[in-house]
């Protein structure tokens, strides 16, 4: 059989011709050679899909950073409430007032609402603080 045929025809007659001469029509998928202009076009389409897939990875990469981030910050908060659930207590920052008792020997950490958060043993420093206070008559008692 011809490689070509109807070369001669123009593409409107050549479909025609092979229409009214066919035995039957059947849809049929093969490997069909671009043209140049349609390789042309192909290349560009491909730059295209590139860069739109290269835009499309840069977007979910930045999206991923901030799902990750508040994941990571809700994580946090969770863990925090589960202990202060757990222990019955939160670890919490705030002002506090230290006052001194001489004759315990104590130093005693009260928070704004008076209650006593923490208390440990006077250091030298403190004690002589006191006496000094005592000797300079400063202190009133």
């Amino acid at each position: 059989m011809e490689k070509q045929i109807l070369k001669d025809e123009n593409r409107l007659n050549r479909k025609q011709i092979l229409i009214d001469s066919c035995v039957k029509k059947e849809s049929f998928t093969y490997p069909k050679q671009f043209a140049s202009e349609e390789l042309d076009f192909k290349k560009d389409e491909l730059t295209q899909h590139c860069m739109r897939l290269s835009k499309l990875k840069d977007e979910k990469k930045e999206i991923s950073k901030q799902f990750n981030a508040d994941i990571k910050a809700t994580t946090a908060l969770l863990s925090s409430t589960l202990n202060s659930l757990r222990t019955g207590q939160e670890e919490v920052t705030e002002d506090v007032y230290l006052l001194d008792d001489q004759e315990s020997g104590k130093m005693g950490y009260y928070n704004k609402l008076g209650e006593l958060v923490y208390e440990r043993p006077l250091m030298s420093e403190e004690k002589q603080l006191r006496i000094a206070k005592q000797l300079t008559g400063t202190l009133n008692n």
